[in-house]
């Protein structure tokens, strides 16, 4: 919906929608059949997709966008709940979207959370999932960062250092990753 501010009226709906998320150069929307991708301003449709071709869907339950983060290449990824209840990685690079994996989280949570993405250099991603970290490598792999006696439920600022490692602050501590 594209809403007149001067006017205080509806000047465009756009689509209907279960979810949307913004990013700096991308809108995301998933309306229970097809994910939508359009300019930050939500003007312009940029790629569209029937969500059966990417994750599963089953009467009565919902699918949702749990998460999503572009990186500085202006890859988009997205994490959505699927009709098993799992939550599905995809990742956009401006011309295909691509199912990378499911997020290895052995339990059934309709509302789950994503954040605290970042990526590094080489490709691998960092993310949050209700509360516990993890990376998802270039190769396919997840991991569950361990540093030392810091159980892996703690919130660190993440990001990229001069090298393109993804780095991290908890504390007083600071951990650089090269995987």
């Amino acid at each position: 919906m594209v809403w007149d501010v001067p006017q205080k009226t509806v000047k465009q709906i756009i689509t209907a929608e279960r979810a949307r998320f913004l990013t700096k150069n991308y809108s995301i929307g998933l309306d229970g059949e097809n994910i939508t991708v359009f300019d930050n301003q939500a003007q312009n449709l940029l790629a569209s997709w029937e969500l059966r071709d990417y994750v599963s869907i089953k009467k009565g339950i919902s699918n949702d966008i749990w998460g999503a983060f572009e990186d500085d290449q202006r890859n988009l990824w997205m994490v959505v709940k699927d009709g098993n209840w799992d939550g599905v990685l995809l990742k956009y690079d401006g011309s295909t979207l691509r199912k990378l994996s499911l997020i290895p989280v052995g339990y059934y949570d309709s509302g789950r959370y994503v954040s605290n993405f970042n990526t590094d250099n080489k490709g691998n991603l960092w993310l949050n999932v209700d509360g516990t970290n993890y990376i998802y490598t270039k190769a396919g792999q997840w991991i569950l960062p361990q540093f030392g006696s810091i159980k892996n439920n703690y919130q660190p600022r993440v990001f990229s250092d001069g090298q393109g490692n993804l780095t991290l602050t908890e504390s007083s501590a600071l951990y650089s990753i090269d995987q």
